[in-house]
């Protein structure tokens, strides 16, 4: 084998071994937070204190442009409680939730972007096991639910029907 061969196989070799890497982050160290207090006050509240993290194959979204997505802080001590310890790593985005700063999310550094509402939402189609926070249902007559807007609509028919 020819001395070009042999160092464009171990240059190759090296790129790949350090390209599939991977790195221990922690997502709290190298992270970055998206402040959802805000859209969250109405829509969210919390009653206990816990996170949920996605460690899993990360799939980037296509179509959104950077200015599309809420911005982020680097400062995550706005989406973690105070005394409140995550210690997973390699986390891809993580829940975060207590009474004190409602429902957060933390991303990697290197996550393009998120919106507050998925770590609302029950079923994640992206994030496979990722726990929602635990919003307190809200009550008074503010709240449209569903099924009283089903059998609204079905009582409208009817009515026209008959």
């Amino acid at each position: 084998m020819s001395f070009i061969c042999r160092c464009f196989l171990i240059i190759l070799s090296v790129s790949l071994l350090t390209t599939y890497a991977q790195k221990n982050v922690s997502i709290i160290e190298n992270g970055k937070c998206l402040d959802c207090r805000k859209e969250n006050k109405e829509q969210c509240r919390i009653a206990e204190t816990g996170f949920s993290c996605y460690a899993g194959h990360f799939y980037r979204r296509f179509g959104h442009g950077k200015g599309e997505f809420p911005k982020t802080t680097k400062k995550v001590d706005a989406c973690v409680a105070p005394g409140m310890e995550i210690d997973i790593i390699n986390a891809k985005v993580c829940c975060v939730w207590s009474p004190e700063i409602g429902c957060q999310i933390l991303l990697t550094e290197d996550h393009q972007g998120e919106f507050c509402f998925t770590c609302r939402v029950k079923f994640k189609m992206e994030y496979k096991g990722l726990l929602s926070c635990p919003c307190l249902k809200n009550e008074g007559s503010r709240q449209a639910y569903a099924k009283t807007l089903i059998a609204f609509m079905f009582t409208c028919l009817f009515m026209e029907l008959i």
